[in-house]
Order: structure tokens, then sequence, then C-alpha cells
């Protein structure tokens, strides 16, 4: 994700430096269209060709919500709650 921001952040100081006849020109649009996808894709993730998701802000944020849980039971002389 840190790579997406790196290139974001730099297509961005690029677009701060453009004129106002070059941000409405192609090469505005195209650079201006690369930061609408980096931005949602570090937001939501991506999916590769092979099929693996490299994860997003949003997964990043459930699994670090699904830290926050975990079970509680009692424990007994026959059950001493042995780590799993």
């Amino acid at each position: 994700m840190n790579g997406w921001f790196e290139t974001m952040r730099t297509e961005v100081l690029q677009l701060f430096s453009m004129t106002s006849a070059q941000l409405l020109g192609n090469n505005g649009r195209l650079l201006l269209n690369s930061v609408a996808t980096l931005a949602n894709t570090s937001f939501v993730g991506q999916i590769n060709s092979q099929g693996q998701v490299t994860p997003g802000v949003v997964q990043i944020h459930y699994d670090i919500q699904s830290l926050a849980t975990f079970d509680i039971r009692a424990c007994t002389a026959s059950d001493p709650c042995t780590i799993e």
C-alpha cells in the first residue's frame, strides 16, 4: 500500500505543478485518472492476474478489528484451558 501512496503523491505533485491548459489536456486527464485509480486501489485493494488479493485499507481495518475478538470460556479441572 505504501507504494500506491508514494506513486499517488508523486503524481499529485505533478498535477500541482501543471498549468490550467496542461490540466485540461490529455496528460493532465491521464494523470488525474491514475491518481483516482490509485486512491481507489489503496482503499479497497487489488486482485492480481493469479487471483491473489493485495489488501487495501478496508481489509486491514477488518483484520485489526478481528484481533480484538476472542472467545472466553470457563476453565475446569478436566479442561485446564490450554491455548490452542
